[in-house]
């Protein structure tokens, strides 16, 4: 499978609406950094929560009109002074344990105190666990979907008066590298519909694409070119004499179908349709010769270069025991 390079930054992603559209990618390392650092952030949170909290019900009971004892006392002051909600658990449960051998228990004084200290403690313990699952990617075929591959587009060989047969070479690798990349896609997730041929090293689900299939229809048509018997769809069956076989997809859509990031409403819909079957061109094709290559040129009409060549096939490919490129 392709090496992919994933697109870090900020983007927004269309699939999603409201704040979540917002997205920030981060490679893992500084990702690791920016969960732990937010997970810090909400447990001080949680004690900045406990401080303001301790204080106004500090406040609210200086003037309750409550008896004023020792236990009140007690309690204004773990509320003033304790800082965290786990040290306000503890001095609670020191001080409802001190009133324990007295005959008027004071536990209902203290418990609200330790009550509440356990549910903010609890509660923002909860918040900082999950943070990283609420920023973290739901999947690892999300972030792949935007991936892009390293080498993106056409490669277009320039040749000189310096040029040697290395960077032809290099340009007749390249290209059958990515022919073979292309087929062993198609491979995996065209041939068994499951992910039994993965090569190694490949992970399960990990398609670069949002759809792991196009969806198509095929129906047989007339061959489409003149000529008595000139489409061979069949030599078994007569009735599939010089027939041959229509792929169509129907309309795709950029964003469902391509994975292309962009507002829903300005998604763009395309149609490929294909016609394909063997056929007798011992009579359109002829031997083309073009710098010391040999070339087998199809004439149907001109499409490549000039002389109403529609395709060229190089016979090298045979020695590379490759039938046809991709691109």
């Amino acid at each position: 499978m392709a090496d992919f390079e994933v697109y870090t930054g900020f983007w927004h992603d269309y699939s999603a609406g409201g704040v979540g559209a917002g997205v920030l990618t981060l490679p893992i390392s500084s990702a690791g950094y920016l969960i732990s650092g937010l997970t810090l952030l909400v447990t001080l949170s949680g004690t900045a929560f406990w401080g303001i909290l301790a204080y106004v019900w500090h406040q609210s009971m200086t003037s309750s009109g409550e008896p004023v004892d020792l236990p009140h006392i007690q309690r204004q002051v773990l509320l003033r002074n304790v800082d965290t909600p786990f040290s306000a658990i503890v001095h609670a449960a020191k001080m409802s344990l001190a009133w324990r051998r007295t005959k008027k228990s004071h536990l209902l004084r203290f418990f609200p105190v330790a009550f509440a200290a356990g549910a903010i403690m609890i509660l923002f313990t909860v918040a900082g666990v999950f943070v990283g699952r609420a920023i973290a990617s739901p999947s690892e075929e999300d972030i792949l979907v935007l991936a892009k591959p390293g080498l993106c587009g056409e490669a277009t060989l320039l040749y000189s008066e310096n040029s040697n047969s290395d960077a032809a070479a290099t340009s007749f690798t390249w290209t059958t590298s990515k022919a073979l990349r292309g087929r062993t896609y198609a491979k995996v997730w065209y041939a068994t519909g499951d992910n039994a041929s993965l090569p190694s090293g490949s992970k399960a689900g990990s398609s670069a694409f949002p759809a792991r299939r196009l969806p198509y229809t095929t129906s047989r048509v007339p061959c489409p070119f003149p000529g008595t018997d000139r489409c061979r769809f069949s030599i078994d069956n007569t009735s599939d004499a010089n027939m041959a076989i229509t792929f169509d997809t129907g309309l795709l859509d950029t964003v469902a179908h391509l994975g292309i990031n962009g507002p829903v409403e300005r998604s763009l819909q395309l149609r490929r349709k294909t016609t394909c079957m063997p056929f007798r061109a011992t009579d359109l094709g002829s031997i083309y010769v073009e710098d010391g290559e040999n070339y087998t040129a199809l004439r149907l009409g001109p499409y490549q270069g000039p002389g109403n060549i529609t395709r060229l096939y190089n016979l090298h490919l045979a020695n590379e025991q490759l039938g046809y490129v991709v691109g």
